[in-house]
């Protein structure tokens, strides 16, 4: 039997996508459905994978159908679209000489194409430009964050007010957020408790992808971004303190020196 290929390419195309809408609004059947992705036949060996976390996977389709697939209707389901796409290309072979799969840098090659494995593919893939995303958020924070400890290292103190603090940790909790909870990160696909013989696949995609070194990697990135968090909160905290000790003593200096002019002058 010839070999046959599959390009895959997983877009991450905005910060969530609401399925039951999207269903409704492409003319595409569903195959499968699950909590976090819809299936749809696009054709004969073409398919469409859209993730609740934002990401859209192409599986044997030109880039042109995407543009065509994000019509207004279909964008009004997405919430926060990316302008600036995240990209991750992969590809699928079917080689009926193999005994087992065989994970590569470029490509997986598996002795049968079977649905369920190119959606265990599209599962790695998603999380993947997902990661990548997230990563580049958390980078951006890191930025943040490495101004304000500069300034507090030259001078001592620091020139930002509570709430910038509050909205830059309440950023950094929203993406550890959409990693464990919306990305499923941690949690098997539902496909490998139906099929268990697909985990030896799954497992070795998620090593090739290195999602566990770094999603670690994310991790540390986070709670570091807590620590320092806390850190300027303490310094605001402790400069608020002073401001208002100072304040007290001056108040107090003023009441005894009207007392002093009270005694003397009055």
């Amino acid at each position: 039997m010839p070999v046959r290929t599959i390009p895959i390419v997983a877009h991450y195309i905005a910060k969530s996508i609401d399925l039951n809408q999207f269903a409704q609004r492409v003319p595409y059947p569903l195959a499968i459905k699950t909590r976090n992705h819809y299936l749809f036949n696009v054709d004969k060996e073409q398919w469409l994978l859209v993730y609740s976390f934002g990401v859209i996977v192409l599986m044997n389709l030109k880039g042109e159908f995407l543009k065509k697939l994000l019509t207004k209707k279909v964008r009004r389901c997405c919430v926060e679209m990316f302008e600036d796409r995240y990209v991750e290309e992969y590809a699928a072979i079917e080689d009926p000489s193999l005994e087992k799969d065989a994970v590569g840098y470029d490509a997986v090659k598996v002795p049968s194409l079977t649905l369920e494995r190119l959606e265990v593919i599209a599962e790695i893939m998603a999380q993947s430009v997902a990661i990548d995303v997230f990563d580049a958020q958390v980078d951006a924070l890191l930025h943040s964050f490495s101004a304000f400890t500069t300034e507090l290292e030259r001078r001592g103190r620091v020139a930002i007010n509570t709430s910038k603090i509050l909205k830059l940790i309440g950023k950094d909790y929203s993406i550890l957020e959409s990693v464990i909870v919306r990305l499923s990160l941690l949690d098997k696909p539902e496909i490998l408790w139906e099929d268990p013989r697909l985990e030896t696949l799954f497992l070795s995609l998620r090593s090739m992808f290195e999602l566990e070194d770094r999603f670690t990697n994310l991790d540390y990135k986070l709670r570091f971004i807590q620590s320092n968090s806390q850190l300027m909160l303490e310094t605001l905290r402790s400069r608020r303190e002073e401001l208002l000790e100072v304040t007290i003593v001056v108040l107090i200096a003023v009441e005894i020196f009207l007392i002093v002019y009270e005694i003397f002058y009055l």
